[in-house]
């Protein structure tokens, strides 16, 4: 009876040691995947865009993606990023072309002696061209002005003294134009910059203004008169 007994107990842990080996085997055997995720699917020219990278069952010694650029039948390398403990991995690419980019990443594994590699699918992103250009841009102590390429002032920040020459004392948290007079000839930058930063190192900007504005003339009505 004690021999059935210990018969059938080494049956059992043959038959557990057997399922062991074959679930490991099979874990190993699993392929590893790669997907490929970018925060935006637009984007301009020289824009920066963030790629996040994510293996599935990533094998020991294999820390790094690499990803790529396929236009047409030209693939060009752009960028490496290692994994981390978590077996994702970011990285950074800046399109240089307007019109539609393809992405793909790799990751490589060893299998036995030989290296195998997993391609994630096309990342398709529409890149369009960049917008209007910014040639000339100065900066107060709070507040900063910029000559745009159409001939246009825009000014934005700390104006509790009407130095933004938007005819109020409001600040601005995103640009906006100033008067309707173009800035146009080589010493309209050279005047924007005297503008912005004439006595203004020694301001603080205050939420709320506490005095009336100085009636300066607005930087539009500077270069207007130059011209």
């Amino acid at each position: 009876m004690k021999l059935r007994v210990v018969g059938c107990l080494v049956v059992i842990a043959c038959v557990a040691l057997a399922a062991g080996v074959l679930a490991a085997a099979a874990l190993g055997a699993a392929k590893p995947s790669l997907s490929l995720e970018a925060a935006t699917r637009t984007a301009t020219v020289g824009e920066v865009l963030h790629l996040t990278g994510t293996v599935r069952h990533a094998q020991p010694g294999s820390t790094s993606v690499l990803i790529y650029e396929r236009v047409g039948s030209k693939v060009t390398r752009l960028a490496a990023a290692r994994l981390t403990a978590k077996h994702s991995c970011r990285a950074t690419v800046t399109p240089k072309t307007q019109g539609p980019w393809l992405l793909f990443a790799v990751y490589a594994y060893k299998v036995g002696t030989a290296t195998a590699k997993a391609r994630s699918d096309m990342l398709a992103l529409t890149v369009s061209r960049a917008p209007c250009g910014w040639p000339a841009i100065a900066a107060g102590g709070y507040h900063s002005v910029v000559l745009k390429s159409d001939g246009s002032l825009w000014a934005w920040g700390c104006n509790e003294r009407g130095q933004l020459g938007l005819g109020d004392l409001t600040n601005r948290k995103v640009p906006a134009r100033v008067g309707v007079a173009a800035a146009s000839g080589p010493g309209a930058p050279t005047l924007m910059a005297s503008w912005a930063w004439a006595t203004l190192s020694t301001e603080t900007c205050r939420p709320r203004p506490a005095r009336p504005a100085t009636g300066r003339s607005s930087p539009a009505a500077m270069v207007a008169a130059w011209v």
